[in-house]
């Protein structure tokens, strides 16, 4: 069971795991499968409420495909490091092993970093956003330039006349 890191759609986070998939079912593992964040399971809201069921939802996918016996090995990359975990927690009898790539390790009682994240987003509105993302990819002229460079009254038209900002 692989998750991808956030920012990415379903897609393209099957698409960053692919070689690892591959990898593992060449290694002679069955039924390795990746799995999805929260909205890809048509889940909404925000905070920890949600999550609860969110990881329900996870654990009745991958017994769809492995059976509700079968030990597991795990993988998170990134934000994927927090569904992975969590599974671990819920079904400890069957995880055999949880592998985490690119994240930080979660403190009880503390804000994740995608809680900051989340935070700080919110409070900078859609351009903090897009900074962040332009960070993230530096050879992006436009991103960098719309992010950067516009006025606040440009910056507002081009995100309602984008069809992937608004």
């Amino acid at each position: 069971c692989a998750w991808y890191s956030g920012g990415f759609s379903p897609k393209d986070g099957e698409k960053l795991l692919a070689p690892l998939i591959e990898a593992v079912q060449d290694a002679g593992l069955k039924d390795a499968a990746i799995f999805h964040f929260p909205d890809a399971y048509g889940l909404t809201g925000e905070g920890r409420d949600p999550w609860a069921s969110y990881v329900d939802v996870l654990i009745e996918e991958i017994d769809k495909i492995a059976g509700s016996r079968r030990p597991l090995i795990l993988f998170g990359h990134s934000r994927g490091a927090a569904p992975a975990t969590c599974v671990a927690y819920r079904q400890p009898e069957r995880v055999r092993k949880v592998y985490i790539a690119a994240c930080g390790a979660m403190q009880l009682g503390e804000a994740t970093g995608w809680e900051l994240l989340s935070h700080s987003f919110k409070q900078g509105g859609d351009r903090e956003l897009l900074k962040w993302f332009s960070s993230l990819q530096p050879e992006n002229i436009l991103l960098h330039r719309t992010a950067h460079e516009t006025s606040d009254a440009e910056f507002e038209e081009q995100v309602q006349s984008s069809k992937f900002l608004s």
